[in-house]
């Protein structure tokens, strides 16, 4: 199936990885891509080492990939290992499941937007922070442009595109926010983590837009 799908993002977009690419030593860690289109799961994974992609699974919406009919469903489970989880009222037991896969050696992706959005990198939720720190693993910032002209929201079929997939560096919830007990300033905190992340993905689109960015080597196969 991956070679299939390397195939045709070869043939169908430019698709260009950047930035320090995770290497499957540095997991179990917590991918945390932006979110626009249906694309974004494929292309983030094409970026990534095949041992990793061996062991890592997505959390794909409950209230709409898995709200299709059982056949899709069977797809998605199958094709990229993607769970259920719920992202609307009581999402408790789905960031639960995610922890636990963590601290069981999986990879995990966790889109941190609410939903797909046009592009914007922005409107950051701390939920994959929440997962992180419970887990006591690094999470991963990946910044995905040019998947919203392949396959905006909408579309039934994708269209020939340039879909650039940017990797952070790792990094850790600090100590203070895993200790911290007052709900309210733990969110705070979130909120400065966030919005520092933001920054960032402004910053890559910046550097992308002035072609200031050269590719990064591919990451090998383990």
């Amino acid at each position: 199936l991956w070679l299939c799908l390397r195939i045709y993002l070869r043939l169908h977009f430019k698709c260009e990885v950047r930035g320090p690419v995770p290497k499957f030593e540095d997991g179990p860690v917590l991918i945390a891509p932006t979110h626009a289109s249906h694309l974004d799961v494929v292309a983030c994974l094409a970026g990534l080492p095949r041992a990793i992609r061996r062991r890592i699974a997505v959390a794909g919406a409950a209230d709409h990939i898995f709200s299709q009919p059982t056949w899709m469903q069977r797809i998605v489970r199958w094709g990229v290992h993607a769970f259920p989880f719920v992202r609307h009222g009581g999402s408790h037991d789905s960031l639960n499941e995610c922890v636990e896969r963590l601290r069981n050696g999986s990879w995990v992706l966790m889109f941190p937007q609410a939903g797909r959005t046009t592009g914007d990198p922005h409107g950051l939720t701390p939920g994959f922070l929440a997962v992180a720190s419970r887990a006591g693993v690094p999470y991963v910032p990946v910044r995905i442009r040019g998947s919203e002209r392949a396959m905006k929201k909408g579309d039934v079929l994708p269209r020939r595109a340039h879909v650039t997939v940017e990797f952070a560096a790792p990094r850790v919830v600090p100590s203070i926010v895993r200790a911290c007990r007052n709900t309210e300033y733990r969110q705070s905190l979130y909120r400065t983590i966030l919005g520092r992340m933001e920054h960032e993905f402004d910053e890559m689109d910046r550097k992308a837009h002035q072609g200031l960015l050269l590719p990064a080597p591919r990451a090998g196969r383990p």
